[in-house]
């Protein structure tokens, strides 16, 4: 008993290693070994052995190990080595998972960002007005002044019995057209005809008498007074007989031009006193177009300029002529000034009393800024447009010219060059952002071209 005792405390064993929290390196030593004839315990099986080391490192110091067991020191250090390999590979497959995670992620937070920004530029995009612009150019326009007129016959005659008598011949109906020296009407001639038998008879006894006062004179038996007094009798004898004469022969009433009887005023048969209306003459082959000139305008014209006259009741007929005539003075009624213009007639579509439109040019521009008048926003005080600089919408004031036709000269506010907004104006704000849908530039100088008026782009636009 006492010898196994003290072999159980020399089994001991003695380890020599570090101090500083390493695993200690265990060298076995056992006590005795050889000098004993004892038979050699059997060895422990290294996870018997494993759990007594455990349970002695727990009751004694950790650097004191109890049992005897050959390789235990370099199957333990073979086991940390290949842990801390699988740790490390294992740490290191952990880290590059997290790398390509870290990887995908961004990466997918980059697309999402992409498609978020693509997103919210096409929504701005969506969001930002829609325009059509059209850029301003320099082209031929003319300015023109519209003004109602009347149309009046070149000659318009009242005829006028020019001595009393009878009406007793009609030789011409209403409409019909008549020529100068025809004769239209005949009074009853009986007594003009005795006015002149009676006026030649005494124009006859007067120059009988003056015929021998004369004689009587030149011999000198009669005084200076009966000669002159006998030459003054026939003289008023002969003017008698001539003014007879004359009144008979006003008993033919003639037509004083070529033209039309527009109007007969009397019947056969019915009496008529000196000076009283028998028929109306009128000459329309040409006719006068006669309108009134606003005080500003009347500097611009002279006689001898072509001007036009439309017919509205004819579907807009035009006709040419040429001004005939502005006046000096000004009416006191109205403060305008009369003006005319003849216009050859020959079809008689021009009556008289019909209101007509006449257009006279006050000036030509080869080089004008015009824009459409549908372009154009009306604003408390003024007149604005909007133009495209840098894509935003920014309003401009201007200042306008004449019209010609539906276009409108720009004398100041807008230049060459310059982007106006034709469509989508109305809603826009000043320096909006906007989006250039179409431009109208190249259509806009086709019509310019083909001398169409640029207001006509509205029906283009529909």
């Amino acid at each position: 008993m006492g010898a196994r005792r003290h072999s159980r405390r020399n089994a001991g064993l003695h380890v020599h290693g570090h101090r500083r929290g390493q695993h200690a390196r265990a060298r076995l030593l056992p006590r005795g070994h050889g000098r004993s004839r004892r038979r050699r315990p059997r060895p422990r099986s290294p996870v018997a052995w494993h759990r007594k080391v455990r349970l002695e490192s727990r009751r004694s110091t950790p650097f004191a190990l109890s049992a005897p067991v050959h390789g235990v020191s370099s199957m333990k250090r073979h086991s940390f080595t290949e842990r801390i390999l699988v740790y490390a590979g294992a740490a290191t497959l952990l880290g590059a998972l997290f790398l390509a995670a870290l990887a995908y992620a961004n990466y997918q937070q980059a697309a999402l960002k992409k498609t978020q920004d693509a997103s919210a530029a096409a929504s701005a995009t969506d969001q930002t007005r829609a325009v059509q612009i059209c850029q301003v150019f320099a082209q031929p326009m003319t300015d023109i002044l519209r003004l109602p007129a009347t149309v009046e016959a070149s000659e318009d005659i009242d005829l006028a019995a020019r001595v009393a008598g009878r009406i007793e011949w009609i030789g011409a109906d209403e409409g019909d057209r008549v020529r100068r020296g025809q004769v239209l009407m005949r009074l009853d001639t009986e007594i003009l005809a005795a006015d002149v038998d009676r006026a030649r008879s005494a124009y006859e006894l007067a120059e009988a008498r003056f015929q021998r006062i004369r004689k009587v004179y030149e011999a000198g038996i009669e005084p200076p007074e009966t000669f002159d007094e006998t030459r003054a009798t026939l003289k008023t004898s002969s003017a008698t007989l001539t003014q007879a004469l004359v009144n008979l022969q006003y008993a033919s009433i003639q037509s004083p031009i070529d033209g039309i009887l527009d109007r007969s005023l009397v019947d056969s048969g019915e009496y008529v006193n000196v000076g009283q209306s028998v028929a109306r003459l009128v000459n329309i082959d040409a006719v006068e177009v006669v309108c009134a000139i606003p005080e500003r305008d009347v500097h611009y014209f002279e006689p001898g300029q072509a001007a036009k006259v439309f017919l509205t009741t004819d579907g807009e007929r035009e006709f040419t002529g040429t001004i005939s005539f502005v006046a000096r003075t000004a009416e006191s009624a109205s403060r305008t000034y009369p003006l005319k213009i003849v216009v050859a007639n020959p079809d008689h579509r021009l009556r008289p009393g019909m209101i007509v439109r006449a257009e006279l040019v006050r000036q030509r521009l080869d080089d004008a800024i015009g824009i459409p008048f549908f372009a154009m926003l009306e604003r408390e005080k003024s007149k604005s447009v909007f133009v495209v600089e840098d894509g935003r919408a920014v309003e401009r004031e201007v200042r306008m010219g004449f019209f010609q036709g539906g276009m409108v000269q720009i004398v100041s506010g807008l230049k060459a060059g310059d982007a106006l907004v034709v469509v989508g104006q109305r809603e826009l704000v000043n320096g909006e952002p906007v989006r250039v849908a179409a431009d109208l530039t190249a259509l806009a100088r086709q019509y310019a071209a083909s001398g169409k008026d640029l207001s006509q782009l509205a029906l283009e636009l529909r």
